[in-house]
């Protein structure tokens, strides 16, 4: 036959099998040969010196090497990476984007690209990701006692509301939503995230962020931090504290944790010794709210009233007005305090938000200058 349309149905039929199993075949050929070339090479090079130090290092270093003498001599679209490669790549890019271009150029890196692609297979929902406590479970039973010791630090910051529809999953994001099925059809506008910080060994790890709406429940939030305390103290960590800021919601949400544990403590024990919380099996836990709000939360009450104070049995009044009166008379071309501007003094052109701000006026040059002029006024 010279045409494949004159062949019978079953000719043709075993015709396609004969060709598929004629470039199984030649695949197979030049599969050997490349397999005896990576053998070659291979024996080449254990009988080099560079193997015989090669098994002294660590195990990262060593998978690194392997793949840029397994990748460099491949072309861009040819390279394949292992689960390693791409993972140590990953630690590499999220430390600094630029030092990962600049290594790039030198040496053999997965794209990022890839890298994002590979990103998308970890399944990672708002709530408490019950993944991260499985990892950090397995890193405690490797750590010492003390450096289980830990605070626990949650924060919000302000989102743009709007929709998505995740094609993935197919589900319509961008909803108040706090995990295992608490969903309202409220716009997330803020986005909620619990991490942990070591206190004698310095380690920082997320464990949980949720997409709240504007005002989150007081009893929403404290169930939160009931169960990440919980799943830590299972996991092998010891909550010492819990920093936050003076938001009304986590303020609230502190008050209902320790008036609850005051019950507890008054019904149990008789009596309750301090300002802490406790969950479950966990020691006790401080509330702290970050320094820098402390500050601000200060500076912005001397704003509107005097502070009146006891030093040495002799009463004494802070105002806002002696900050207004050195900055008046700190006039001179060499200025005491050439820092302070009208954002720092005049209250109707403070800048609230900004902490810098804040801590300049509160700071050591210009405390000690006002106690040098009011001693020089007595």
């Amino acid at each position: 036959m010279k045409r494949h349309a004159d062949a019978s149905p079953k000719t043709r039929s075993l015709f396609k099998v004969y060709q598929n199993l004629n470039r199984t075949v030649h695949r197979s050929k030049r599969e050997l040969v490349n397999f005896k070339k990576r053998l070659h090479l291979a024996e080449k090079s254990l009988s080099h010196n560079f193997m015989k130090h090669f098994a002294t290092l660590k195990p990262p270093c060593a998978r690194f090497l392997l793949s840029q003498i397994r990748e460099s001599r491949k072309g861009k679209k040819g390279r394949r990476f292992t689960v390693d490669d791409k993972v140590f790549a990953l630690a590499l890019w999220k430390r600094s984007g630029r030092a990962y271009n600049f290594l790039s150029e030198s040496f053999v890196l997965p794209a990022k690209t890839t890298l994002n692609r590979f990103l998308q297979n970890v399944k990672i929902s708002p709530g408490i990701n019950d993944q991260v406590f499985q990892n950090l479970e397995n890193v405690a039973k490797k750590m010492k006692a003390v450096d289980k010791h830990c605070i626990l630090m949650f924060d919000e910051m302000s989102l743009s509301a709007h929709l998505h529809y995740n094609e993935h999953l197919d589900v319509i994001e961008g909803f108040h939503n706090l995990g295992d099925g608490n969903t309202r059809p409220d716009f997330a506008d803020k986005a909620l995230v619990f991490m942990i910080r070591g206190l004698a060994r310095r380690y920082k790890q997320p464990v949980g962020f949720t997409f709240p709406s504007t005002c989150i429940k007081t009893a929403e939030l404290s169930a939160l931090i009931t169960e990440v305390v919980k799943k830590l103290t299972s996991s092998g960590f010891k909550v010492m504290a819990t920093v936050c800021d003076q938001a009304p919601s986590n303020v609230a949400a502190i008050n209902r944790l320790v008036a609850n544990t005051a019950k507890e403590d008054l019904r149990c024990v008789g009596e309750h010794r301090g300002e802490y919380f406790k969950v479950a099996d966990s020691e006790e836990v401080i509330p702290l709210f970050d320094p820098p709000h402390l500050l601000k939360g200060v500076r912005n009450a001397l704003l509107k009233s005097d502070l009146e104070c006891t030093l040495d049995g002799e009463a004494l009044t802070a105002s806002w007005k002696h900050v207004q009166e050195l900055y008046a008379k700190d006039t001179d071309t060499n200025r005491a305090v050439p820092f302070l501007t009208d954002r720092h003094v005049r209250p109707e052109s403070v800048q609230k938000m900004k902490v810098k701000y804040c801590t300049q006026v509160f700071s050591q040059r210009v405390s000690s200058i006002m106690q040098i002029l009011a001693r020089a006024s007595k």
